[in-house]
């Protein structure tokens, strides 16, 4: 029962947090730790919601451990967005390859990697996490373990 009340706490504010990008809010990351005992784990970060931009951009530059993204596009169009690991030959989180996945205008993708029993499950992107999309206005979150 708590779980579901706090995962329905955290799309409300996921929620909002993008409204108030759409409205031309502030694009710069919002970095939280969650502290010890208040969340899945004390080594869990929550990076967004942002303005993903047009051209490969670093979002972290060691090894983390994805357990969820959301994208969010209400650009009028279609948008292409790919999500890269920093290995030497990268890998993408979308079928690992680098060609990207659509978001289709109106409508927000949420990857989410289940959890087994208080420890969540998560995609290791080794060396880093960087990101991009083919058009401006995309709007993502990821949560991940370090």
């Amino acid at each position: 029962m708590k779980k579901e009340r706090v995962k329905k706490m955290r799309a409300f504010i996921l929620t909002v947090a993008m409204a108030a990008i759409l409205r031309g809010q502030s694009a710069t990351p919002v970095v939280r730790t969650f502290a010890a005992g208040a969340g899945i784990s004390d080594r869990v970060e929550d990076v967004g919601p942002v303005q993903i931009p047009t051209s490969d951009t670093d979002v972290a530059t060691a090894t983390r451990y994805v357990i969820s993204l959301t994208m969010s596009n209400h650009t009028g169009a279609d948008v292409t967005c790919k999500v890269m690991d920093k290995q030497a030959t990268p890998l993408g989180l979308f079928g690992r390859s680098a060609a990207g996945s659509t978001v289709t205008n109106g409508t927000s993708l949420r990857w989410e990697w289940t959890a087994v029993g208080n420890r969540p499950t998560s995609y290791p992107m080794r060396g880093g996490v960087t990101w991009s999309c083919s058009a401006a206005g995309v709007v993502g979150h990821i949560v991940w373990e370090y």
